[in-house]
């Protein structure tokens, strides 16, 4: 319990310090600026174009140029650096939601393994794997960590691994 949450605070502490404008200040003075405001913003309008199925699986690529505004002109993007929106744009919503849905179910189960303390070994790898699994879903808000398959292997790799040491951390008295 504490230690998830003390995790979480950590992890928002680093976005807020990181993300601070002295970084990006600095980020953009080596010619390392970033458009995924306005990214963001264009996959926006390609999700509103078929809110509910998607302009198909894999498409990004093809369509943001029917949709990207004056500030990304000479900018070409075959992905929208932001897995959730470009899943949905892909995919519509009939197919992101089921997707965040089980993302949430297996996240749920992980912590549910991690605060089983009657299960030292278990419970640390149960915990290890959320960690790790939260940090590739965080990555995931503003890169298309997802669209890259060794990133995508490891991810299920690891959920797979902490939903074994869940299972082992919940211990089933009959």
């Amino acid at each position: 319990g504490h230690g998830a949450a003390a995790l979480g605070v950590l992890c928002a502490l680093a976005v807020l310090w990181f993300g601070n404008g002295d970084s990006i200040r600095s980020l953009s003075s080596k010619g390392l600026e970033s458009n995924r405001p306005e990214l963001a913003k264009t996959t926006l309008q390609l999700i509103q174009q078929a809110p509910l199925v998607g302009g198909g699986a894999g498409t990004y690529q093809w369509r943001f140029p029917q949709v990207r505004d004056e500030g990304l002109l000479d900018m070409y993007y075959d992905h929208a650096h932001n897995d959730y929106l470009e899943t949905w744009a892909d995919i519509g919503a009939i197919g992101f939601v089921p997707l965040l849905c089980a993302v949430f179910l297996l996240m749920r189960r992980l912590l549910h393994g991690a605060r089983n303390k009657n299960q030292g070994g278990a419970a640390m790898a149960s915990t290890g794997c959320f960690a790790a699994c939260t940090a590739a879903l965080t990555h995931g808000l503003v890169d298309f960590n997802f669209q890259i398959p060794a990133n995508a292997a490891y991810f299920f790799v690891i959920a797979a691994a902490g939903l074994v040491a869940a299972d082992r951390s919940v211990v089933r008295h009959q």
